[in-house]
């Protein structure tokens, strides 16, 4: 199935899946449909992904690990792991990856970069960032507390990150 433009269906409740092989050759938005336990492995989207309060979904299909436009993940709690070597944001319609409120999560992947905003806000079960991460605006980690940062990560950083209240500067190995 190839769908030339946009796919919005947000808020389909009862929709479960997608069929395999879809192709869309715009974004993709599913906010909150509540049923959705899992994406076609063999999914292809042109730019962005939105997948908002899609709280049954645990892990993203292998074609996420690199999006051309923004990722939003917001508030999917039952997310666990992200693709390795994750990258988001090629083209001009990038807003960045957006995970504020991925309770699930436990950790950031090595390889991840991200041409714009990084928003982990709410993020608290990740403990500790890699030290290559790359995030190339800004870096939002508030809410995230007890979270061990690298030197390094900060350094490179500097001002372009927002800490949480209590966090650990660790020196990687």
């Amino acid at each position: 199935m190839e769908i030339g433009g946009d796919l919005d269906v947000s808020n389909c409740s009862s929709l479960e899946s997608l069929p395999a092989g879809v192709k869309i050759g715009g974004d993709l938005r599913m906010r909150e449909c509540e049923s959705l336990s899992g994406l076609p492995d063999d999914i292809s989207v042109a730019r962005s992904v939105d997948l908002t309060d899609c709280v049954g979904i645990a892990r993203l299909p292998k074609p996420f690990s690199s999006v051309h436009g923004s990722l939003v993940l917001e508030g999917m709690t039952g997310l666990e792991v992200l693709p390795e070597g994750l990258t988001v944001g090629k083209d001009q319609f990038n807003r960045g990856l957006s995970m504020s409120g991925c309770c699930g999560v436990r950790e950031i992947p090595r390889g991840v970069t991200v041409a714009g905003r990084m928003d982990l806000s709410g993020c608290v079960g990740i403990r500790e960032l890699p030290d290559d991460l790359d995030v190339a605006q800004s870096l939002n980690i508030r809410d995230c507390d007890d979270i061990r940062i690298p030197r390094t990560l900060l350094n490179r950083m500097g001002e372009r990150i927002q800490l949480p209240c209590i966090y650990e500067v660790i020196d990687p190995s």
